[in-house]
């Protein structure tokens, strides 16, 4: 009897999209880690065709220091198999980077040449110890710099901590 084994659609990922992290949210390319890419979720697909593969439920990306979980997430690639936008979206969606580097958001879009990552929704960014929050949170991966609006009334608010003295504690 010749039993096939499942299929499972992730097989035969392009490389590129497993070697994603020189291109990965929080790092430059000079400070991107060495190694491979884990991606676990409870379904994947990918579309040769189309250029972009999707992961589903429990999604944890991990490379390094680097840490992403969401429910749901869509990577894109061009042509030549290189990593152009990672998608993500769901409660919690948290990208951490070690100890440096901790976003938040309902949604996340990365767009990799650009070196731009866009937080919507409860958006939060903390970084070296600055935090910013909002609706919306750019943050521009080659220049550092943030932008962070708010919706419906709703104010952006940025934290930048003080010198703390000989036993005082912070306020955050």
């Amino acid at each position: 009897m010749n039993r096939r084994p499942p299929e499972r659609p992730h097989r035969g990922l392009p490389r590129a999209l497993l070697l994603a992290a020189l291109c990965w949210p929080g790092m430059t390319p000079a400070d991107s880690p060495a190694g491979a890419i884990t991606i676990n979720a409870d379904e994947a697909t990918f579309s040769q065709s189309e250029g972009s593969g999707i992961y589903r439920g429990n999604v944890e990306l991990h490379q390094g220091l680097r840490h992403l979980s969401a429910e749901h997430l869509e990577v894109f690639v061009n042509e030549e198999g290189e990593l152009v936008r990672v998608e993500a979206r769901g409660e919690p969606l948290v990208l951490r980077e070690g100890a440096d580097m901790e976003a938040s958001a309902r949604e996340m879009v990365y767009r990799v040449p650009e070196q731009h990552i866009l937080l919507l929704g409860q958006a939060r960014i903390r970084h070296e110890g600055r935090t910013f929050t909002g609706s919306r949170v750019e943050y521009d991966l080659a220049t550092r710099r943030v932008e962070a609006s708010g919706d419906d009334g709703e104010r952006v608010r940025m934290v930048i901590p003080g010198r703390q003295r000989e036993g005082e504690e912070s306020t955050q």
